[in-house]
């Protein structure tokens, strides 16, 4: 019964050409399926290695030269003039505001 059913499936497949390209393209397919994922790791990697380089004529080294957008950055630092009375008991800090440092 099963090698008649089987010989039945391969007799269709011999027969119609629709069935044959079908199953080609779904065996390569899944070929590339299985090489993307035992590689896409390693693509992607040399990728960023090979982008993330400052070498003149990159796009990295030509967005370091000049930043597409102009940093503003302001950092402000606190200051607890009351370290001992704070961790000792616990009191209150009493902060002192350092800055506002910009870097432009």
């Amino acid at each position: 019964m099963r090698s008649r059913f089987v010989s039945r499936i391969l007799e269709c497949v011999r027969s119609n050409r629709k069935i044959r390209f079908v199953l080609a393209t779904a065996v390569i397919l899944l070929l590339a399926g299985i090489v993307c994922a035992i590689f896409f790791s390693t693509w992607v990697r040399l990728f960023i290695d090979h982008e993330l380089v400052l070498r003149p004529g990159s796009m990295t080294f030509e967005w370091w030269a000049r930043p597409p957008v102009r940093p503003f950055v302001r950092v402000y630092v606190y200051n607890v003039t009351n370290a001992d009375e704070f961790l000792n008991n616990g009191s209150k800090p009493v902060l002192n505001e350092l800055g506002p440092y910009v870097y432009m």
